[in-house]
C-alpha cells in the first residue's frame, strides 16, 4: 500500500514495524508453551527453526530494503556525476561548430541574392557548392558528435530520475536545467533546419547548371528552390537557433566559474522540496 501523505505515512510506517514486532511475539509465545507442555521434543525443535526462520526472513526484508535503497542512491549520483563532469564539457562541441552554421546562413543569403540580381552561371555554381559544402561540415558535425550525445544526455536524465535522482528545486538546480534543455533545444530545432535546407539542396541539384537565355539559369525554375520566403524563414530560423547556442555558451561560462560540486544542482532520495 502506497501513502502519499507524510503524516499517514509514519504512522503506517510505525504500524508496520509495530506489527512485525507484534507477529515475532506471537511465534515467540508459540515456542515457549510449547516447550512448557511438550518440553523438548521434535514439535518444540520444529516451532524453534519455523521462528528462526521467520526472524531471518524478516531481517533479510529490512536488509533487502535498504540495499535497494542505497544502491539507487548510487546510481543516482552517478549519472548526476556523469551530467555534470562529462557531457557538459563535451557540449563545447556546440560552440565549435557556430562560426560554420553562420558562414551556412551567410551562403544562403548571398545566393539568393545573386538570383536576384541574375549573376551568371558560374558564379551561380560557385556560390550553390559553398551552401553544400558548409552544409556538408555542419551536418557531418551534427550526426557524429551533437545528435548521439543529445540522446545519451536525455536518457541519462532519464535513469537519474528513475532511480530517486533530480534536478535541485532552487536557483542553481534550476539553472542546470535550464541549460541542458537549451542544448537539447538547439539540437534538435538545427536539425529541422538542415533537413530543410538540405531537401532544397537536393532539388537545386536537378536544375542547377540549366542554361537559359544568354547563359542564366532560368529564375522561373529556380524560384521554387531558394526562393525569398524560403530564405527569409531559414534565416530567421538559423538565427534562432545561434541564439540558443548563446544562451549555452553563458551557462558553460557560469558553471565553469561557479566552481559548485553535485549537491548544489541535484538531490537524491525523492527529498526534492523548495
Amino acid at each position: 500500500m502506497k501513502v502519499n501523505n507524510p503524516i499517514l505515512k509514519l504512522v503506517w510506517h510505525r504500524l508496520s514495524k509495530n506489527t512485525i514486532a507484534f507477529l515475532l511475539g506471537c511465534l515467540f509465545i508459540m515456542v515457549l508453551d510449547t516447550y512448557l507442555v511438550k518440553g523438548w521434543d521434535s514439535s518444540f525443535t520444529s516451532a524453534l527453526m519455523d521462528t528462526v526462520m521467520a526472524a531471518a526472513a524478516v531481517a533479510a526484508l529490512l536488509k533487502a530494503g535498504e540495499y535497494i535503497k542505497q544502491k539507487l542512491h548510487e546510481d543516482s549520483y552517478k549519472y548526476a556525476l556523469s551530467l555534470l563532469n562529462e557531457f557538459v564539457p563535451k557540449m563545447f562541441d556546440l560552440l565549435s561548430v557556430r562560426h560554420t552554421i553562420g558562414n551556412l546562413k551567410t551562403s544562403i543569403s548571398s545566393h539568393s541574392d545573386f538570383v536576384k540580381n541574375r549573376v551568371e552561371i558560374e558564379g551561380l555554381k560557385c556560390s550553390g557548392e559553398t551552401i553544400f559544402d558548409f552544409h556538408k561540415d555542419v551536418y557531418d558535425f551534427f550526426i557524429t558528435q551533437l545528435y548521439p550525445l543529445n540522446q545519451e544526455i536525455k536518457f541519462t536524465i532519464f535513469r537519474m530520475r528513475n532511480t530517486n535522482g533530480d534536478f535541485k528545486n532552487d536557483i542553481d538546480g534550476t539553472f542546470l536545467y535550464e541549460y541542458f534543455s537549451n542544448y537539447s533545444e538547439a539540437v534538435e530545432r538545427l536539425e529541422v533546419v538542415l533537413s530543410e535546407i538540405k531537401r532544397k539542396l537536393l532539388f537545386f541539384k536537378k536544375i542547377e547548371g540549366k542554361g537559359g537565355e544568354n547563359g542564366y539559369i532560368n529564375l522561373e525554375e529556380y524560384a521554387q528552390v531558394f526562393n525569398e520566403p524560403f530564405t527569409t524563414r531559414i534565416d530567421k530560423e538559423i538565427s534562432e537557433v545561434l541564439g540558443l547556442i548563446q544562451k549555452v555558451t553563458q551557462g558553460i561560462d557560469k558553471i565553469t566559474q561557479n566552481r559548485k560540486d553535485l549537491t548544489a544542482y541535484f538531490v537524491f532520495g525523492g527529498n526534492n522540496k523548495q
